[in-house]
């Protein structure tokens, strides 16, 4: 007697492997920061769909993709707020009232200001601090030097071109105390000057050693 067989014949089980939409929405999440969300979300929603009328999988891949695009959005979000936080803070005469970084084309003439490794080398203005002038700080901004220029004229060019004019005025500030103070300059490179505020060459008077002040000078 036989029975009806039910061996392998050689098809392909139905559904099964990777849904691409998945792995997709995946790799957006994952290295897309923001645009993510965009990709990641509408994708990984899609392939669910997919997912869910097959045997493909791909699930976790999908639903990871999609919270990892949200991720991205709640982390800059909340780097934004640290960011705002930590901004120096000015009074409506536009004193400055409360500590806080402060950008490149933020600073004004009268701010003072902390420099971190200030005659060492290349400053990071991104750790450029305002401060109540009597407050310690090691730097008070004397002149904004405008460089009516729309290229980049190179840091050689922009050094000679404020050196001079920058010593004339913080002598004019300290006038016979000059012997303990000096002149000292932040100079934009390419990526400031292309920021707002960005051609110009800001002129401080700071103590001869950077050491701290604790009131104004001009």
């Amino acid at each position: 007697m036989s029975y009806p067989g039910g061996g392998y014949d050689g098809g392909a089980p139905v559904g099964g492997g990777w849904n691409g939409l998945a792995i997709a929405a995946f790799v957006a999440g994952l290295v897309v920061p923001l645009v993510g969300i965009l990709i990641a979300v509408p994708l990984g929603i899609v392939a669910l769909v997919k997912i869910g009328k097959s045997r493909q999988r791909g699930r976790g891949l999908a639903i990871s993709g999609m919270v990892l695009s949200v991720l991205w959005i709640v982390g800059f979000v909340g780097l934004a707020v640290v960011l705002v936080n930590q901004t120096a803070e000015r009074d409506e005469a536009g004193t400055i009232v409360e500590e806080g970084r402060m950008d490149f084309g933020e600073i004004r003439v009268g701010d003072c200001v902390g420099i971190p490794g200030a005659g060492e080398g290349d400053i990071d203005t991104f750790d450029v601090r305002g401060v109540p002038c009597d407050e310690p700080h090691n730097a008070e901004t004397v002149e904004l030097i405008p460089i009516e220029q729309d290229d980049y004229p190179g840091q050689t060019d922009l050094n000679s071109a404020s050196a001079d004019r920058c010593l004339a005025t913080v002598s004019e500030v300290v006038g016979a105390d000059r012997s303990g103070y000096q002149a000292y300059r932040l100079i934009p490179d390419e990526t400031i000057w292309e920021d707002d505020n960005g051609h110009r060459v800001i002129c401080f008077v700071t103590e001869s050693g950077f050491g701290e002040m604790d009131r104004p000078l001009s």
